[in-house]
């Protein structure tokens, strides 16, 4: 959860709190109240699901990628290395273009994306497989440990990724449609304990509303949430979201940088329209005209577009 979240989830616990309280609960019954008690409990629903996605979004996703770069880096390594040694007999036999297909650096494999980078350590093995009469520094035992290592980094090269989408869908997504469901919810439970109690028990008002502002300064600054991705992430990506893109109002002069989940906030300016900027080298500068509400937080969602050359 971003810092915002966190101070709102705090609110949404001690408003829990205090509906709950031995002093409170009796005065909030249907009978005296009626509806708090089912809004009460929409809010306790919602409450667990917003901790179960805020558990999901700090999920660590770093524990499936050590194997994926091993495996891909011992694909790449012995697929490289042996390529090698054949590129040298096949320029010495003046097959000069056998040579070209085969002499290529660790990073030729490695760095590329993971369906590109099994096809290069692929096709670079069954050049070599083709090519054993010249390549006769290499063998098929050299060639089966090309194979497996290829099979083996094909098994896992999806798990990373199915990782982190499970993350964004389950963590990050669905906290804002909780937080916006939460919202209404302990709107509409005010506004039950205000029209109940505002004349006979202003202790009780002003109790509640001390539990949706003491911890939940900020969300009622006027501000910009926003969450940074990569339109069309490259296959071998760790995630899509984007870190350092520069966030600027032009017109305050107002910046911040996406942390590592793609997110950014500017809090506590003016209410007004303004033209925010969103940038990062290689990515495609966007500038929108967005009209910001008095004591309101706009959650955006910016996908930003690779330049292409």
């Amino acid at each position: 959860m971003n810092d915002v979240q966190r101070r709102e989830h705090d609110s949404i616990k001690r408003i829990i709190a205090t509906s709950t309280s031995a002093t409170n609960a009796p005065k909030l019954t249907e009978a005296l109240v009626p509806g708090f008690p089912a809004e009460l409990a929409k809010l306790i629903d919602v409450e667990a699901l917003i901790s179960l996605a805020g558990q999901k979004q700090a999920t660590d996703t770093s524990g499936a990628v050590p194997d994926n770069i091993s495996s891909k880096y011992i694909m790449s390594k012995l697929a490289v290395k042996y390529s090698l040694r054949g590129a040298i007999k096949a320029r010495n036999a003046g097959n000069h273009k056998l040579a070209e297909q085969l002499a290529h650096r660790i990073n030729y494999i490695f760095k590329a994306a993971k369906g590109l980078a099994v096809q290069r350590a692929t096709d670079m093995c069954d050049t070599l497989n083709n090519n054993l009469s010249i390549c006769n520094n290499v063998t098929t035992a050299d060639i089966l440990l090309i194979n497996d290592a290829i099979t083996n980094f094909k098994a896992i090269e999806s798990e990373p990724t199915l990782l982190i989408e499970e993350k964004k869908a389950e963590g990050t997504d669905k906290l804002i449609l909780l937080f916006k469901e939460s919202s209404g919810i302990i709107e509409n439970m005010y506004d039950l304990v205000y029209s109940y109690y505002f004349e006979d028990d202003t202790a009780l008002v002003d109790e509640f509303q001390l539990a949706m502002q003491i911890i939940k300064t900020g969300v009622h600054h006027t501000g910009l949430n926003s969450t940074c991705i990569d339109a069309n992430p490259p296959v071998n990506a760790i995630s899509s979201f984007l870190m350092n893109v520069l966030i600027k109002i032009i017109e305050i002069d107002r910046t911040t940088k996406t942390d590592i989940n793609g997110l950014g906030q500017i809090v506590k300016f003016k209410p007004g329209t303004y033209h925010v900027e969103f940038s990062l080298t290689s990515f495609v500068t966007q500038t929108l005209i967005i009209q910001f509400k008095r004591g309101r937080m706009l959650d955006l969602q910016i996908e930003m577009k690779r330049i292409t050359t």
